[in-house]
């Protein structure tokens, strides 16, 4: 095992970190490593495939080891003298998002809240009626909240007129003084230590459950068909013929495997856990750069240790989600919100690499994509045009540069007419068209009472309280603060009432965890902010938050000891074991063509499984006839012969079935 983990990481580092360096440095000012690492990641995950299948284009070929190294090396050269040429980004530091402190009235219901989700938490007790019971106290403590402030404000405008807090005017947006530390961390523990904590439990919670039961396998049942594509990338330099997803993840896959000398499933065994980490990274970053140092730790703790989701996709396999919806989405966001801030031409390359890769990666998330900067052009952009004509024509340039580069990828890579056509009903299904269909329509929306336990109650119930809190700290906000909260709630929002129709829904259900995330982190800063300097100056209105402060606390620790508890156990979607690995190696030995078919009504994953293990794509196994069109499920054979193996597998004794597979006669 460490010899393949070292192999693999080493394989990241160089196409991962290598690559994209130079470029963040240009791109990004970075306040921190964490930031630094995360851009850098991201950028590399546009650039490299790119240029790997740019060269396997024009050579014919497929990601051959020398395409691999060419594509690392080229996106390393050019990164290098555009910053030679440049120089890197010129840092600007903003301010720190500081909410008024929760006073006694708040605090209060807030308290009981938290008992009451400890409760539910420790008992495992039903969420229908307890979600009923918990919200009218979040409700409660948003409202006494903004009571509360509003009162103040009246009388300190009474008081003191001339005290008035005044807003920012558009030429201070982002030169604000630089970020003051969080008071209460350096009682605890230092915030670089708080943050290698949070990152660490991540990598645990990714690692824990594959280490103990799984290696030298992994778990997911889409395992199978990311290595189905990855090899078909290297040998062919397309998937085109067993297209799930679209080509970014398994040209990157195929460049680590050709530059690692591992095999494709060994690759993922080694690395697939880490992909646990980008959620966090990506909120951190976030948080950091938007509101503040605090709300970028607990994002990250939220969106690394407590989001259920991550798990969930992890349990599928299905990393292709993770890396888009919960990290390249957030940081085309975040670089949208920079853009707003400080429009330049450094920030408008960076927000059309970061969006076009999201293209190149997955299909769902192009459409989270279009719809979010849908709402922005719409709701947004008139004004900014109108009343800012600088911020205005920046993002008009953006969009249009983005629209332009992902019709350029969509174009191939999606067959985009023929897709367009197909969703309009105006010609034959293509990939992209089929995966949409398939999601659309075919999960009814989730229960609304059970969408705390599904994505964590923390991160459900601060995110919403988040949402009562921030209108009370408009006044103090900075331009790109309030673009960035504005955003916030409207994904939110936006992803919500997604998760309320039955187009995608379980989808939106599922990722609207991330924005929760940013939105929990600000309740949690806010409530800790609520502590008392020293334990010297608490009174009996300083006391009540620190009871509150307390009870949170348990809260989160809770729910991140149930998530690490559940990451540690075995998966039952590992559906590989020694024998089944020996069988695909004889396969693969003793290959000389034909066909087998396979009854596999509990296993669907036969036919992929066997064709990522030996290559050979002669078996079949389809459960039904309704899932000839799953690509996941059916090799890249003919559709006749796969029409047959359908009908072979539902009908086995009828005289048709045996007219097209005659029994073996003789000895």
């Amino acid at each position: 095992m460490g010899a393949t983990l070292a192999q693999a990481v080493a394989a990241a580092l160089l196409v991962l970190v290598v690559p994209g360096y130079c470029w963040a440095r240009t791109l990004f000012p970075s306040l921190d490593w964490v930031e630094k690492v995360t851009v850098t990641i991201a950028l590399s995950l546009f650039l490299v495939p790119t240029a790997a299948l740019l060269i396997a284009r024009v050579f014919g070929t497929g990601i051959t080891l020398p395409v691999a190294m060419a594509a690392v090396i080229t996106v390393t050269v050019v990164g290098f003298l555009l910053q030679l040429r440049t120089g890197s980004a010129p840092v600007h530091r903003l301010s720190e998002l500081k909410l008024p402190p929760l006073r006694s009235a708040a605090v209060v219901p807030l308290s009981v809240a938290a008992i009451l989700i400890l409760i539910v938490s420790l008992q495992r007790l039903p969420m229908r009626p307890w979600a009923g019971y918990i919200a009218p106290f979040i409700l409660a403590t948003g409202i006494l909240y903004l009571g509360e402030n509003v009162l103040r404000a009246r009388r300190s405008h009474c008081a003191k007129p001339d005290a008035m807090h005044v807003p920012p005017s558009a030429a201070d947006y982002g030169r604000a003084p630089s970020v003051e530390q969080p008071r209460w961390t350096s009682a605890i523990l230092s915030y670089r230590a708080l943050l290698s904590a949070v990152l660490l439990l991540t990598l645990v919670r990714g690692y824990l459950g594959p280490v103990r039961h799984d290696w030298p396998f992994i778990r997911g049942y889409d395992l199978y068909a990311h290595a189905v594509m990855t090899n078909l990338m290297i040998t062919e330099g397309s998937n085109k013929s067993y297209q799930v997803y679209p080509p970014g993840f398994h040209t990157l896959s195929a460049v680590m495997v050709q530059l690692s000398g591992l095999e494709t499933l060994d690759l993922y065994a080694a690395l697939a856990p880490e992909l646990a980490l980008l959620p966090a990274l990506s909120c951190y970053t976030f948080g950091r750069r938007l509101l503040g140092p605090a709300y970028g730790l607990a994002s990250a703790l939220f969106a690394g240790v407590l989001l259920n989701t991550t798990g969930l996709l992890m349990h599928y396999a299905t990393w292709v989600d993770i890396i888009v919806a919960g990290f390249l989405l957030v940081l085309t966001l975040m670089s949208l919100v920079m853009l707003l801030n400080n429009p330049s031409v450094r920030n408008v390359v960076l927000f059309v690499f970061l969006g076009a890769s999201i293209v190149l990666w997955h299909t769902i998330s192009t459409f989270y994509l279009v719809l979010l900067l849908g709402l922005v052009s719409v709701l947004a952009l008139p004004y900014l045009l109108w009343r800012d004509r600088t911020r205005g024509a920046a993002l008009l340039l953006a969009l249009a540069l983005l629209s332009f580069v992902s019709v350029f990828y969509a174009w191939d890579t999606y067959d985009l007419p023929r897709t367009v056509g197909a969703l309009l009903g105006r010609s034959e299904a293509t990939a992209a068209a089929s995966q949409i269909g398939a999601v659309a329509g075919r999960y009814k929306p989730r229960d609304v009472m059970t969408l705390p336990r599904y994505l964590s109650q923390p991160i459900v119930w601060f995110g919403m309280l988040a949402l009562l809190l921030l209108p009370a700290g408009i006044r103090r906000m900075s331009f790109a603060q309030l673009t960035a909260i504005l955003l916030l709630v409207a994904w939110s929002l936006a992803f919500w009432i997604g998760s309320r129709t039955s187009f995608f829904a379980s989808r939106f259900a599922r990722d609207l965890g991330v924005p929760l995330c940013l939105l929990a982190g600000t309740t949690l800063v806010t409530v800790l902010r609520s502590l008392p300097r020293s334990l010297s100056s608490i009174s009996w209105d300083r006391a009540a938050p620190t009871v509150a402060v307390l009870f949170l606390t348990l809260v989160v620790a809770q729910d991140a000891q149930r998530s690490l508890v559940a990451a540690s156990k075995r998966d039952p979607s590992l559906i590989i074991d020694s024998n089944i690995a020996a069988a695909g190696k004889w396969l693969k030995a003793h290959n000389e063509g034909g066909r087998i078919i396979a009854h596999a009504r509990k296993v669907q994953d036969t036919s992929a499984m066997m064709l990522a293990l030996s290559g050979y794509s002669g078996m079949l196994a389809i459960p039904v006839q309704q899932q000839i069109n799953f690509p996941r499920l059916v090799p890249p054979r003919p559709l006749e012969e796969v029409k047959e193996v359908a009908r072979v597998t539902s009908h086995p004794h009828d005289s048709r079935t045996r007219e097209m597979v005659p029994p073996k006669t003789g000895g």
